[in-house]
């Protein structure tokens, strides 16, 4: 029962130590760290300025702009 015991406290401690070395699972960006463009003539009427929020990776394929 104590092998038992301390084994399971090894693996709690390192189930514990793993999920705080993995990545972060959500990336910061500072507002205005995103480039800004003029909106595409295509798209929109007139003068329309677009601000990136957030640009696409490799989990999310799409990004967020205002």
């Amino acid at each position: 029962m104590k092998y038992a015991s301390s084994f399971l406290a090894i693996c709690l401690f390192l189930s514990v130590v793993t999920a705080f070395a993995t990545e972060p699972a959500q990336e910061i960006y500072p507002a205005g760290s995103q480039k800004t463009f003029k909106g595409p003539e295509n798209l929109f009427t007139g003068d329309v300025q677009v601000d990136m929020l957030f640009p696409s990776n490799d989990t999310a394929h799409y990004s967020g702009a205002y």
